[in-house]
């Protein structure tokens, strides 16, 4: 007796059901665990070669800036690009720290 081929065997079909859920389950399993934990990952990752690449160019700036006036502006006379320099980050510092001041005045009870 021939069998038809468009009926399937009951232990067939069952295997075809569990081998779908099984897909499904671990699809939905990656969906919600591996895809978001990739994502963090690639973020943290380009998050850190932007602050590594940011730093350099900041050190690069800051050193070339520094020549800039020692050679061009001021002729040699490091101690003046040094007195530019310091005068203008202590004047950042205070408009800082005045800020800092400022707001925490408000929460100070006395």
């Amino acid at each position: 007796m021939a069998q038809n081929s468009d009926t399937k065997d009951p232990i067939e079909s069952l295997s075809d059901q569990l081998t779908s859920w099984a897909h499904q389950f671990i699809d939905s399993l990656a969906a919600k665990t591996i895809r978001p934990l990739f994502v963090g990952v690639r973020a943290l990752t380009v998050g850190f070669f932007v602050a590594t690449i940011s730093l350099v160019i900041l050190i690069a700036g800051g050193i070339g800036l520094t020549r800039l006036f020692d050679v061009s502006v001021f002729h040699g006379r490091v101690w003046a690009t040094d007195l530019l320099f310091g005068a203008i980050f202590l004047l950042v510092g205070l408009l800082l720290l005045r800020r800092v001041n400022a707001k925490g005045d408000s929460d100070v009870r006395h």
